[in-house]
């Protein structure tokens, strides 16, 4: 993940922290901690770039000066003289010129780290694979801290480790690389912890966090956070871990949690004049649906799953299916809408667990599409879920765009 220091944004240490379990909430919540307290004007860098270019001009044009100077004064002092004061002129010029360049090319630098902020060291796949075989955590992170101590010793001085503490394998995390780890959780109060966690619905969560080692020595206060689920407190501990590792106050790490927005299928929720949808299509897994699922269980009136395939889950992805299934049968969901091939285990799961809710089964996403309308009432509040390569965007921007 990526941040800066209180004063600005310092590349060096924005570099230094590696969390190799970011997930794209977390990301969301320390870009808008940021964003809220230290907006990064790029126009002015850009101003600075074409100024030193400017004084670039003025040497070069100087050099050119120079030369007409030399001419002049090798009839006057003769070459030998002429030519030690031209040298001399001209390497102070050429000295001036690198020192520019210099300044350049770090501006530019400047500007493509920041605009890369909310870059993460996985992608969404290798998130996805780390999630059903928690083992290769450690391994990731002992090979990044290697990777950050072999190409750039200077920012490992700055490491830090966050991880979950209540995650059974996480926790087992004792030293990377003679780093400790900084662990957050809810279960687990030896390191940052949340309490009195209060659920507003889908108006979202507030919750105290203690033992935060906040810049401004403050290391209990509470938060508001405007997206729905228990799992979203996760979320802010850990933006929270990562200000309060690079300086942050408690006033700011506060304020950024408060102003975290939800994007496109990311947790987003949508109003339409006849359904509350909940747009969390861009991927699943079946911790993240479950998940979902406990968020939607929070709306008042009528629950809908339309749930899809969720991939990439190794050989027991019928099963993994078929849990999530379970879960809903446990869960006060009343309608239950799969679409795909794996997605029939999900169904299969619901109905082995004696589920109070109907449940409609699709072979594909167009098809649920066809029948969609049929199955929905006015005011439903409406789970949309499964893996990207479903396409349930398709889904929400029909329901979205429905005037029916």
């Amino acid at each position: 993940g990526k941040c800066g220091n209180t004063s600005m944004f310092s590349m060096q240490y924005i570099d230094s922290l590696v969390w190799c379990y970011l997930k794209t909430n977390v990301k969301q919540i320390i870009e808008e901690i940021y964003r809220k307290n230290y907006a990064v004007d790029i126009s002015a860098i850009e101003s600075e770039i074409v100024n030193c270019q400017d004084k670039k001009k003025s040497l070069q044009e100087e050099v050119r000066t120079q030369g007409v100077i030399f001419k002049n004064e090798v009839r006057i002092f003769g070459i030998e003289k002429a030519k030690k004061k031209y040298d001399t002129a001209v390497s102070r010029i050429e000295k001036q010129v690198d020192e520019i360049d210099a300044m350049i090319e770090n501006h530019k630098k400047k500007i493509d780290e920041i605009k890369s902020i909310s870059s993460t060291t996985f992608t969404d796949e290798d998130l996805e694979r780390v999630e059903h075989d928690k083992k290769m955590i450690s391994e990731y992170i002992h090979l990044l801290v290697k990777k950050i101590y072999i190409y750039n010793h200077d920012t490992y001085t700055f490491i830090r480790i966050i991880l979950n503490g209540d995650d059974d394998k996480l926790c087992t995390v004792n030293e990377v690389h003679g780093r400790k780890p900084i662990f957050f959780g809810i279960d687990n109060t030896e390191g940052i912890h949340a309490g009195n966690i209060i659920s507003k619905g889908l108006l979202g969560t507030e919750a105290t966090l203690y033992n935060v080692p906040c810049a401004d020595n403050v290391t209990e206060f509470n938060i508001n956070i405007s997206v729905p689920g228990r799992h979203m407190v996760y979320n802010a501990m850990a933006a929270a871990a990562v200000g309060a590792a690079l300086g942050l106050t408690s006033t700011q790490i506060a304020e950024g949690i408060a102003s975290m927005e939800t994007i496109a299928g990311r947790n987003n929720i949508i109003k339409t004049d006849r359904f509350l949808i909940l747009d969390d299509c861009y991927n699943a897994n079946p911790v993240s649906m479950k998940s979902s699922i406990d968020v939607i269980s929070m709306a008042e009136g009528r629950k809908v799953c339309i749930l899809g395939d969720m991939f990439e889950l190794g050989k027991d992805e019928k099963l993994l299916h078929y849990q999530v299934g379970q879960y809903i049968a446990g869960s006060n969901i009343d309608l239950l809408i799969t679409a795909g091939k794996l997605a029939l285990n999900i169904a299969d799961g619901a109905r082995d667990g004696n589920a109070s809710c109907h449940i409609y089964s699709f072979e594909s996403r167009d098809e649920l599409m066809e029948h969609l309308y049929d199955l929905l009432h006015d005011n439903d509040n409406i789970l949309i879920k499964a893996s990207h390569g479903m396409d349930f965007a398709a889904i929400v921007r029909m329901l979205n765009d429905s005037g029916l």
